[in-house]
């Protein structure tokens, strides 16, 4: 355990960064940084020495000296699964999880990575387990890029974890209970379905901002650079924006379709849980991303899921230090350092 982290968030729209320390009474964040991809740059085409060099130019130019780090995975090559195990000896739990785990992975088990951990059980016959699964390739892809960058990998994390760990940090309060989270990406949309800050569920659905933004150069015959500064920046309450009904309309068709991504895969769940948990809760949901900020994504989602959905605030329960943070480059765009923040309470105590 050590008391301060720098947690890396490589996403397909930008890198964010974070550093964290832990004192006698507060854990207090003393860098943050995001930069995102030049427009001439497509992530999905990147090569590791690429995305290695954006990275040691965003370290340098934020004076961030640290060479270990904690990464994350997500996309369709990771698998986050809650399985119950009969009661066994420990020398035989690795071996015991990675049979079961064979029956919820999709790849060859030689194929894979697997990390487990033990969760609470009121079973003295069972044991609760929460494994995490990733393509060895996917895993290796990711350590090259950090090799390149010159840093070290203490710890490969999922992301929908780490923006589980930053919930928990920051709403301890909330955290009791089935609770939601989504955090909308660029690329991927991931839902964490927590109870009592334990993961129960966990996917990545491949859907996020870019088809809208897609959908906006298109329609506006505009470039996508143009399209995505539109996304960022269109305000719903504003009607007299030029082409504000297809812009709007345009907005609602896409947040239509992540909404009913989120909803399948609740069902999913519920369904496959129906002893515990009913359909009729009311249960909140916490959006995270750099989608959590487009205007009326919000009141959109409270509305079609008839719950309330909160804006997470990774910053809640976490001071920033700023003479290593510029607290107005933050104001109103917390809940886009969720995963960086959530890497870096990693080995935090």
């Amino acid at each position: 355990m050590k008391r301060q982290m720098v947690g890396l968030d490589i996403g397909s729209y930008s890198i964010k960064v974070a550093k964290l320390k832990h004192t006698k009474s507060d854990i207090i964040v003393t860098k943050l940084a995001i930069e995102t991809y030049s427009d001439d740059l497509d992530y999905e085409n990147l090569n590791a020495k690429s995305i290695a060099e954006f990275i040691k130019k965003l370290f340098k130019k934020n004076k961030i000296k640290d060479k270990t780090v904690c990464v994350s995975l997500h996309g369709n090559d990771v698998i986050v699964k809650n399985i119950s195990l009969p009661a066994v000896d420990m020398s035989e739990l690795k071996q015991a999880v990675i049979w079961e785990a064979e029956q919820y992975i999709p790849y060859n088990i030689n194929d894979v990575n697997i990390g487990f951990q033990l969760l609470p059980s009121d079973d003295n016959e069972k044991v609760n387990v929460l494994i995490a699964a990733a393509k060895k390739e996917t895993v290796e892809k990711r350590k090259e890029i950090i090799r390149e960058a010159g840093l070290n990998a203490e710890i490969i994390d999922i992301d929908s974890l780490a923006i589980a760990n930053c919930f928990e940090q920051n709403y301890d309060d909330d955290a009791k209970g089935l609770i939601y989270l989504l955090d909308i990406g660029k690329s991927y949309t991931k839902l964490n379905i927590v109870d009592n800050s334990i993961t129960l569920f966990a996917r990545d659905m491949p859907i996020g901002t870019t088809e809208l933004i897609n959908k906006i150069s298109k329609r506006l015959n505009i470039g996508i650079s143009k399209a995505e500064h539109l996304v960022q920046n269109f305000d719903i309450n504003k009607q007299e924006t030029e082409n504000y009904p297809e812009i709007k309309n345009m907005f609602d068709e896409s947040y239509e379709t992540i909404v009913a991504a989120a909803t399948s895969s609740i069902q999913f769940f519920l369904k496959n849980n129906e002893s515990e948990y009913t359909a009729s809760q009311q249960i909140p949901i916490y959006i995270s991303g750099g989608g959590a900020l487009i205007s009326g994504l919000q009141p959109y989602f409270e509305e079609k899921l008839a719950t309330d959905v909160m804006v997470m605030n990774p910053f809640k329960a976490i001071l920033v230090d700023p003479s290593g943070v510029s607290i107005r480059s933050i104001k109103g765009k917390e809940a886009i350092y969720s995963t960086s923040i959530g890497l870096a309470l990693r080995n935090i105590f």
